[in-house]
């Protein structure tokens, strides 16, 4: 009798650990609006500018610098993968922002980065604003990424896909990993939208 009921002990042990680390441990992302997005086939080459800073909570603004060129980093990377397109190259970005005396916080108007895409060569430039990013201490495993991107085509200066994504994370058991995570899950739906273009 006393090996069922450790038998139902250890059953019911198990079956709570996996409860408790799904509750501990959860991630979703969002995009919106969840439609495909159409993107003509003689787009190949894209300029990725750094994201802009476009957040308003203070706290958030004061604790957690906005990542701007490691989230051009890994859009570059995610792109790069798909032989559909080729990503012009961060450094030439760079370069030219400088010569133009422009900050790569991605604070760049329209205007200015569709001239500097036509200069680098580029069909379409994608830019982007950071609009939530960071930890708030009283929900210390909860991070929640904002992001809003469009791809304008350079010939017609026109918005050809715009969206915003949304990244959810918590993990209980690795806090600090969080942002990364988010960050991860922002490249990852940005990458998945153009790739998935018709």
């Amino acid at each position: 009798m006393r090996k069922q009921w450790f038998k139902i002990l250890g059953l019911l042990s198990a079956v709570c650990l996996i409860l408790l680390e799904q509750g501990c441990y959860w991630r979703s992302t969002k995009i919106f609006p969840n439609k495909t997005a159409i993107i003509a086939p003689q787009i190949t080459r894209i300029a990725i500018f750094p994201f802009k800073d476009s957040r308003t909570n203070k706290y958030s603004i004061e604790k957690f610098s906005v990542p701007a060129v490691e989230m051009q980093e890994k859009i570059i990377a995610r792109l790069s993968s798909n032989p559909r397109y080729q990503i012009i190259e961060r450094q030439e970005l760079e370069n030219l922002l400088k010569e133009q005396k422009l900050q790569t916080s991605g604070a760049v108007e329209n205007e200015t980065a569709v001239n500097m895409g036509k200069v680098l060569g580029a069909q379409a430039i994608l830019l982007g604003s950071i609009n939530q990013y960071g930890r708030h201490w009283f929900r210390l495993p909860f991070v929640k990424t904002l992001i809003t991107f469009r791809l304008v085509e350079i010939e017609s200066a026109r918005v050809i896909c715009s969206k915003e994504i949304e990244a959810n994370n918590v993990n209980m058991f690795y806090p600090f990993r969080n942002l990364s995570s988010s960050l991860n899950q922002s490249a990852d739906a940005i990458a998945k939208v153009i790739n998935e273009s018709k």
